[in-house]
């Protein structure tokens, strides 16, 4: 077995462990930890009446069905490198498995889909049940800056820069250019577009929980901002190395490559969702009873 092929099978692998072992772990615990310290009973405004985390017992079933479904395409992922082993597979070196690799992922986020669609419902909700006709606001608007470096913004646009000034090498400035090449420029143009429409939504638009703390949707804003401009970057650093990686025949990476990028950018929006909500630092007092609190 060639070492490209260890490093693949040891890459894929690393792939089903994160996506679909570890994240899902963290998130079990984290949601486990909320509903066993802030039940309920003492917290009714956190569970609005019919959503499906409104009792513990049905927060714990939904927990255990999304953390069986996570194992499910884990060992979706082990058949797939079983059977891959046993055939004999072997990348064409002319690339185009990568295509695999994308089909797997976009397996394995589906059950993160569903927990995604269950907290919407979650706020819809909470909006829905609150009575509070007072409205409080920041007395000055929020700006861009207040949530990223202008650093990292700036990096974001020369990244983008960077590629297409590549790319358009690489594709050629005095030979008429293919559908391909307005296809990509056109489609990475409409990512950055949506990112920063995106970015505009989180500072600008509506709270998704309508009592959550100030200093808590700060912090989320905050890792949601991040989130979209390392993804710009990174976005436009990894087709830099794509085109680079074409440039000189190396196709037969191009698997092991979308699999660590995928990887790094789900870990990457995670871990800043984390890091900027840790549960220690959650202010749940707004969720008691206005009576209780």
């Amino acid at each position: 077995m060639s070492v490209l092929l260890v490093f693949f099978y040891l890459v894929f692998l690393c792939q089903i462990f994160v996506i679909s072992i570890f994240y899902p772990s963290r998130f079990v615990r984290r949601v486990s930890h909320i509903v066993e310290n802030y039940p309920p009973s003492d917290y009714p405004k956190l569970y609005p009446k019919g959503y499906d985390f409104d009792t513990v017992r049905t927060a714990t079933v939904g927990l255990k069905i999304y953390q069986w479904m996570n194992r499910l395409v884990a060992l979706v992922g082990l058949a797939i490198l079983g059977a891959m082993l046993w055939s004999g597979y072997q990348p064409d070196i002319k690339g185009g498995d990568e295509i695999f690799v994308l089909l797997f992922f976009g397996l394995q986020v589906t059950p993160h889909i569903f927990a995604e669609f269950s907290a919407l419902k979650q706020y819809r909700l909470m909006r829905h049940a609150n009575s509070n006709s007072k409205r409080t606001a920041t007395l000055s608007p929020r700006k861009l800056f207040d949530f990223v470096s202008p650093i990292l913004v700036g990096t974001a646009a020369l990244m983008f820069i960077a590629w297409v000034a590549v790319y358009l090498y690489d594709a050629g400035l005095t030979t008429p250019w293919q559908t391909e090449v307005y296809w990509s420029l056109g489609s990475l143009t409409l990512g950055n577009l949506v990112l920063a429409a995106m970015v505009f939504k989180f500072i600008r638009g509506k709270k998704h929980d309508p009592y959550i703390a100030q200093e808590d949707q700060n912090r989320v804003i905050r890792g949601q901002v991040l989130t979209c401009v390392i993804t710009s970057i990174a976005a436009s650093s990894f087709l830099i190395i794509i085109t680079a990686v074409r440039a000189f025949n190396l196709d037969i990476f191009e698997p092991v490559l979308n699999s660590l990028y995928l990887q790094m950018l789900f870990a990457l929006a995670l871990e800043l969702t984390y890091r900027n909500a840790k549960v220690e630092r959650i202010d749940f007092d707004v969720y008691r009873n206005d009576l209780a609190v």
